[in-house]
């Protein structure tokens, strides 16, 4: 039981530095610590029989290490919690809640904007009618707008130089379309029989 004690204190003290994965250690380190206590009661009980071989210094070892990684978890939570609270402070916000208040609506509205992008819109009837000379408008008139489109008008380049824009329903469904001085040079479909 000592020598179990001794790895589950050390596997705990390894897994106890990740922030964040850190609470996965809590079990090992109490598991390793019970049975530490256990080897120790054990050996001093053989050691008070007359057993002079019996040493609880695994015991206390094991005991010692699954302690230490119960700290080390209490304290790199602590140490995580205040850099956040400083790195929100830093940002402008009054607390590291109200920050992931507001990263929470930035994914929220990132979320929208990708349903924005009317995924129904494409389907096979949709992709038949896209043709070699149409120009972006005209696609995204029949696919819905895509989301890197505005960038590349912005930039002037749908004129200059070749590109090709996805319309993704899911994983294994989407439609590409290769655009060549702002016109359809070229399209291909996935999944979308």
């Amino acid at each position: 039981m000592g020598i179990a004690s001794l790895v589950l204190g050390i596997l705990a003290l390894l897994i106890a530095w990740v922030p964040c994965v850190g609470w996965f250690a809590i079990l090992p380190a109490l598991i390793g610590l019970v049975l530490g206590i256990i080897e120790i009661v054990q050996k001093n009980s053989a050691k008070a029989k007359g057993d002079t071989t019996a040493s609880p210094v695994l015991g206390f070892v094991g005991t010692g290490l699954n302690v230490l990684s119960l700290g080390t978890v209490v304290v790199v939570t602590l140490l995580l919690g205040r850099g956040l609270e400083e790195a929100a402070k830093e940002a402008g916000y009054s607390s590291a809640s109200e920050m992931f208040k507001d990263i929470k609506k930035g994914i929220d509205t990132l979320q929208t904007a990708q349903t924005a992008l009317e995924p129904q819109k494409v389907t096979k009837a949709n992709y038949d009618r896209i043709q070699p000379g149409m120009t972006l408008a005209e696609v995204e008139a029949i696919l819905g707008k895509n989301a890197m489109s505005e960038d590349i008008v912005k930039s002037g380049a749908q004129e200059t130089i070749p590109f090709v824009l996805l319309w993704k329903i899911d994983g294994f469904r989407f439609v590409t379309v290769a655009f060549e001085n702002g016109k359809v040079k070229e399209k291909n479909q996935v999944g979308l029989d």
